[in-house]
């Protein structure tokens, strides 16, 4: 998605996608970078809005890296829940989160093996 995110707490920030009528979702997600810790963890608010413009999502993205078994482990969390009032495009993150880190899993498996086959 496009964004015009900086590592920066406190940087506002936008991810735009199309909207998505049958899930009531605007295309927009808002955030605001909370807390860095370079190379270890990252987070933010996330927001999301209804065709109409009324906040139906109000979260905390989380990315946490862990130093493991001669590796390093990614830990995402989504929560920190204060508005939950759309399940419909919850349930549609959740895949969308899954089929991100599977791709971050790939690449990652490409770049140390040569393919994505390890």
């Amino acid at each position: 998605m496009k964004t015009d995110f900086k590592p920066v707490i406190g940087h506002e920030f936008e991810f735009k996608t199309n909207p998505h009528p049958d899930v009531d979702f605007g295309g927009t997600f808002y955030c605001k970078v909370l807390e860095l810790v370079p190379l270890k963890k990252l987070s933010y608010s996330w927001q999301c809005k209804s065709i109409a413009g009324v906040v139906n999502i109000d979260s905390v993205v989380k990315w946490e890296l862990q130093a493991k078994d001669n590796g390093t482990q990614l830990l995402l969390e989504h929560g920190d829940f204060k508005v939950l009032e759309n399940m419909m495009l919850v349930n549609s993150m959740n895949e969308g989160w899954l089929k991100n880190m599977h791709k971050i899993a790939d690449s990652l498996n490409k770049t140390i093996h040569g393919n994505t086959n390890s």
